[in-house]
């Protein structure tokens, strides 16, 4: 392997930030109309109407036992239906990027004189892997709803604090990565997420928040190379 490969491959695994390995979680068939809360409601309503965004995310991942642990500071890029693009600005793989648009592989580029090289890899391969095993594919607002939604088990509601809500889920079987109970807390004004994080017997094992968030700002397939 040359050492320009290298590094691109070391850029693809830091870049494989958040979202369940699988796609997103399979859909009930019929969906339960009380599945929901008001403020899941609410975000389902006002993501209808976005048509791309754009923010920065603060992910810290850690393994299950605690051992290890990385942090990602990045702004991302999402386009309807399934375009993603991630430029990692802080933390683990700095200077790199990645984009998705939908398909089965994800292009990634290193940072420095290397950013103009980019791979394509599988999002099944090991190398576009994060910490946790996950991809950049299911990164999106969109997937949070639907694991949301469509997963069987328990929803909540309560105040957060500020001007937000907290919608918990226990699922009713543990997620992929031994997950067992996801939290996504809500602006009371933007009905669009905060905060998205996932625990393993009740220690947060994922954790996510949105900052600088712009919805409708005009993007294009072309702002995915």
């Amino acid at each position: 392997m040359t050492l320009r490969r290298h590094h691109v491959l070391t850029a693809l695994a830091a870049l494989a930030l958040t979202g369940p390995v699988a796609a997103a979680p399979a859909a009930v068939a019929d969906r339960a109309a009380n599945h929901t809360t008001p403020a899941l409601a609410a975000f389902d309503r006002v993501w209808a109407g976005v048509h791309d965004y754009r923010a920065t995310v603060t992910a810290d991942e850690r393994t299950n036992d605690g051992k290890r642990s990385k942090h990602y500071v990045y702004d991302v890029r999402f386009l309807k239906p399934t375009f993603v693009r991630i430029d990692v600005v802080d933390g683990a793989g700095r200077g790199s990027g990645a984009v998705w648009h939908g398909g089965d592989d994800i292009v990634g580029h290193s940072g420095g004189f290397l950013s103009a090289l980019k791979l394509s890899v599988p999002l099944t391969d090991g190398r576009a892997k994060s910490l946790r095993g996950e991809t950049i594919a299911t990164t999106s607002f969109g997937n949070r709803l639907a694991t949301m939604l469509d997963t069987p088990g328990e929803l909540s509601e309560a105040p957060a604090g500020g001007d937000a809500t907290d919608v918990t889920l226990i699922p009713r079987e543990p997620l992929p990565g031994g997950v067992t109970r996801v939290v996504l807390e809500l602006s009371n004004t933007t009905h669009l997420p905060l905060v998205f994080t996932e625990d393993v017997d009740k220690a947060p094992v994922n954790v996510e928040r949105f900052t600088d968030l712009k919805t409708n700002v005009g993007l294009s397939e072309a702002d995915f190379h």
